[in-house]
């Protein structure tokens, strides 16, 4: 299992695989925000100041799986 950033995001999780992913990465300090999309982990740091909704539409999803929002 790799974690390495590649793109801004990480090799292929699964669901639990990411929650122990991001809790362990909490509980260190971290405040990357990230989230899984299609198996993939993404931070998204770089595009908290652009998106439409603002910054508050996606505090909510930080650390969890997005992908149920885009069907």
């Amino acid at each position: 299992m790799s974690y390495e950033v590649g793109h801004n995001q990480f090799s292929t999780q699964t669901k639990d695989e990411f929650k122990r992913y991001y809790l362990q990465k909490k509980a260190e300090g971290s405040k990357v925000p990230l989230m899984l999309f299609q198996g993939y982990i993404y931070d998204i740091s770089q595009y908290l100041d652009f998106h439409p909704g603002g910054i508050d539409r996606l505090l909510p999803f930080l650390g969890k799986d997005i992908e149920s929002v885009f069907k």
